[in-house]
């Protein structure tokens, strides 16, 4: 996939941020932000490439292409596979783990579209309000659909394991 064609379909989703609760996606919406993006993961604050063919090591087939809001966790695709998958990952003792978030691209951005449609947030909520989705139903019917929508159960298992945990601290 070559970078006008990962914009294009990151742009069909016509917003950079999507929130649900205290959570949210920053996706890239440029090629400078693409480039940026890889600060952290593939290339090191210094500007020295960091990517490594072993185990653990950051590959350098796997493109950033959104963050985490509330942690700066990233969510990439692996550019090898023609489906872009989408994954996420976070690093311990220094090896990278991923978790699959979507089978493609197009069914990451409809999960997002999902989160849009359930409750249209322009910012995260750290405090829930009376716009918080808090019905029970409605939350496992909404990760049912995430769960169908993008082929990857246990990356939205644990998305909403930590959204009725934080309802609950609240």
């Amino acid at each position: 996939m070559t970078t006008a064609e990962l914009l294009k379909k990151l742009s069909t989703l016509g917003r950079k941020e999507v929130y649900f609760g205290p959570q949210g996606f920053l996706l890239t919406s440029s090629e400078e932000e693409l480039e940026k993006a890889q600060i952290g993961f593939a290339i090191h604050p210094d500007g020295t490439n960091v990517v490594g063919n072993n185990q653990g090591d950051w590959q350098g087939n796997w493109q950033v292409i959104a963050l985490d809001t509330e942690l700066g966790d990233p969510y990439f695709i692996d550019l090898n596979d023609d489906n872009s998958p989408v994954y996420t990952a976070i690093q311990i003792d220094g090896a990278w783990e991923t978790n699959p978030v979507a089978q493609s691209l197009e069914r990451f951005i409809s999960c997002l579209i999902l989160f849009i449609k359930a409750n249209d947030q322009a910012s995260p909520i750290f405090v829930p309000d009376e716009h918080t989705v808090i019905d029970k139903i409605v939350l496992s019917q909404l990760e049912n659909q995430l769960i169908e929508a993008s082929s990857c159960k246990d990356f939205w298992e644990q998305f909403f394991e930590c959204y009725f945990d934080w309802l609950n601290d609240e």
